[in-house]
């Protein structure tokens, strides 16, 4: 996997190649899932929503720009700070496509339910 470096992904510092490590940046504020479920009471406006998926956006379109696919975009893989600034995380299921590929291809026998998480926030 290259190595990521953009305002909106979490930094991506290396692979370990004699044991399934990925080592990235730290990051110590909320996830999105959790941020979304803190302020439910307090409504998020339309602003902050379209500035939180607007930098989402831009860290996808990095990601794709460099043939990495992360799979598993999802509220609870978005960090997000204080400020609303946003970084995307949790590249377990991510892929990196060759030069020759165009599209990815599933393995065959993995869930495939898991590419197509939904997140909802209970009520």
């Amino acid at each position: 996997m290259k190595l990521c470096s953009h305002n909106n992904v979490v930094k991506l510092y290396g692979i370990t190649t004699t044991v399934d490590w990925i080592v990235m940046e730290f990051v110590h504020d909320l996830n999105l899932l959790e941020y979304m479920r803190i302020y439910k009471e307090n409504k998020i406006n339309f602003n902050q929503m379209l500035h939180i998926a607007a930098q989402v956006a831009c860290g996808m379109n990095y990601l794709g720009t460099n043939r990495i696919l992360h799979i598993d975009l999802r509220a609870a893989n978005v960090f997000i700070d204080d400020n609303h600034k946003t970084k995307i995380y949790g590249f377990h299921l991510a892929r990196v496509l060759g030069k020759d590929e165009d599209e990815f291809q599933p393995v065959k026998g993995r869930d495939k339910k898991r590419a197509a998480a939904v997140t909802l926030l209970s009520k």
